[in-house]
């Protein structure tokens, strides 16, 4: 072949220390979300959202060719964390583990929509739960019992 082509779909997700509540206040969560889609542009990934909760975020990102999904996450959650503290908030760290689930390109809207509606879908559902069935629904082996340490 004479070229690369390349297309990924991810849908990342990645938790605040503990799960510690770091972004309940609405303008500092939109701020964070906004430099997470702006780490991922800048290390030349596609993200079509980022969106998440009081103490999680979730991004949908076409992968770039030259990072796998790991290195962005750790680089994007270094420079946030980072930059969160220099906001002022010192005891922000992000959680050192994620989830990274590959979506096919007929499933990007109904990823997009879900990502979307992060704060209605958490009126009723906490993020354990929520976590646990995106692991089972992308059959993901995991143990329980080292999941949350």
């Amino acid at each position: 072949m004479s070229q690369s082509l390349f297309q990924c779909y991810m849908h990342l997700v990645f938790t605040t220390k503990k799960r510690r509540a770091f972004l309940q206040e609405r303008s500092l969560r939109a701020d964070v979300f906004r430099y997470l889609h702006g780490s991922c542009t800048h290390l030349g990934h596609s993200p079509l959202i980022v969106n998440g909760y009081v103490e999680h975020a979730h991004i949908l990102v076409r992968m770039g060719k030259k990072m796998t999904a790991p290195e962005l996450v750790g680089e994007i959650k270094e420079s946030s964390s980072k930059w969160v503290k220099d906001q002022g908030l010192d005891q922000f760290y992000w959680q050192p583990g994620y989830g990274g689930f590959s979506v096919s390109p007929t499933h990007v809207d109904a990823v997009y929509r879900y990502i979307a509606n992060q704060e209605q879908h958490h009126q009723t559902v906490d993020f354990e739960e929520e976590y646990i069935n995106l692991l089972k629904k992308n059959r993901v082996d995991f143990d329980e019992n080292h999941l949350w340490t």
